[in-house]
């Protein structure tokens, strides 16, 4: 399983950073292995490491917190319908989402996976 989260303040951010997170400091969503397959295949987090010089792979823990990064995945054609098909289209719109949510709270978001 690979998480996905945004802390939900700056006080959630340095419990997250240090590992004691408290229950409610995350707004977190868990992928399943076929929902990361068909991502990983579709490019999905090639594209964010890409926008964002990061690495977001398997068997790495990555995060963006820069506000700039964020906009630049937030605005780009990765969230498209047309790019995806059937389900998998509603987990990218719940990425999409928790990337509007680290915006929204100048927090970040952080890949577990």
């Amino acid at each position: 399983m690979k998480h996905i989260c945004v802390p939900k303040d700056q006080d959630a951010l340095v419990r997250l950073d240090a590992d004691r997170n408290i229950p409610g400091d995350l707004i977190e969503i868990t992928l399943n292995d076929e929902d990361f397959n068909k991502l990983w295949e579709k490019g999905f987090f090639h594209s964010i490491n890409i926008q964002t010089n990061s690495i977001i792979d398997d068997f790495e823990d990555e995060h963006i917190l820069d506000e700039c990064q964020l906009n630049k995945v937030v605005n780009s054609e990765l969230f498209e319908s047309e790019n995806y098909e059937g389900e998998i289209f509603e987990v990218v719109r719940e990425i999409k989402g928790l990337f509007e949510e680290a915006l929204h709270r100048k927090t970040g978001i952080h890949f577990y996976f």
